[in-house]
């Protein structure tokens, strides 16, 4: 099976679950699992609403295979 190129995108608010879900894998990475307090409304918010981060995808064969960049703007 050919692989397709790579896919670079931003986040949309539809995607406020999943950037919820990049944000506590890695604060597991990190054994910081318990000092999340983000929750996909208030990403929600911060992201669309107020524009204060931005987050970009990259996919491959229509799979997010990482949250490339999380840019917090204050």
């Amino acid at each position: 099976m050919e692989r397709r190129k790579p896919v670079i995108r931003k986040a949309e608010r539809e995607d406020a679950a999943l950037v919820l879900e990049f944000i506590k894998g890695i604060a597991k990475y990190e054994k910081m699992e318990n000092e999340v307090e983000a929750t996909v409304e208030l990403l929600e918010e911060q992201l669309f609403d107020k524009g204060r981060a931005e987050v970009i995808f990259a996919m491959e064969d229509n799979f997010f295979s990482s949250c490339i960049k999380f840019i917090y703007c204050c």
